[in-house]
């Protein structure tokens, strides 16, 4: 658990090692505060943030994918993007964009701030190395409340931003054990997740789903303009 998914990404990117002339690639539909995050590392190291541009309105999946591939170089050592961009809503193929980028090296930090309980997620199967996400949006639970997934063979190299009582004592006791806090928003997730099970899963993002997309139809109408990405 972390206190939030800009938290989350913190540690990692404060955890990774980059040296002069590396690069950290993010998206210009990302999180700012994560971007300064990127900045603030890439300063201190002597390497720099690259920002791919998503090509917008009219974006794709597959021109997600075909634009971030060609924003790669063989300094990039990071790429930090959203699962859903927080400015624009989009939701990007999280597994097509780690493979294309585990393919030439390049490690995946997933912002996945708005994706817990929006969306089914099986953190393993996307191939990514880093994800964080927020469970106090539509996971039910109440604020501050996150969490931060990393790959077992990321996991020996991640701290968190504390350094306390769990240093040296695996990633979940470094993460829990960071000094006084109130833990009360993770002991509450758990209730969170029983709750949209109780609603039932499947109609609950199906009920959000229909509800977004046609108050987003009825406002192009009324402003005659298009939606600018596939439903």
């Amino acid at each position: 658990f972390v206190d939030n998914a800009t938290a989350g990404c913190n540690a990692v990117l404060r955890s990774a090692r980059f040296a002069p002339g590396d690069e950290i690639l993010v998206a210009d539909h990302g999180y700012g505060a994560v971007t300064k995050t990127a900045q603030y590392v890439a300063g201190l190291a002597g390497a720099s943030v690259s920002t791919v541009e998503l090509p917008f309105p009219g974006i794709t999946p597959d021109a997600a994918v075909v634009a971030i591939e060609a924003a790669l170089t063989p300094r990039t050592r990071m790429l930090v993007v959203d699962h859903i961009t927080s400015g624009s809503s989009l939701v990007l193929p999280i597994a097509e964009i780690a493979a294309c980028c585990h393919a030439r090296g390049v490690v995946t930090l997933i912002d996945g701030a708005h994706a817990p309980g929006m969306l089914t997620l099986d953190l393993p199967a996307l191939g990514v190395d880093f994800y964080t996400g927020n469970l106090h949006k539509w996971a039910m639970a109440p604020r501050s409340c996150a969490i931060l997934w990393a790959a077992p063979e990321r996991q020996r190299d991640l701290h968190p931003t504390v350094i306390s009582w769990g240093y040296g004592l695996g990633m979940s006791a470094e993460f829990d054990l960071v000094g006084t806090r109130d833990p009360s928003p993770w002991l509450a997730a758990p209730d969170g997740i029983t709750f949209m099970e109780e609603l039932g899963l499947d109609a609950m993002r199906a009920w959000n789903h229909r509800l977004a997309y046609d108050s987003a139809r009825a406002l192009a109408e009324r402003w005659s303009v298009l939606i600018p990405a596939p439903e």
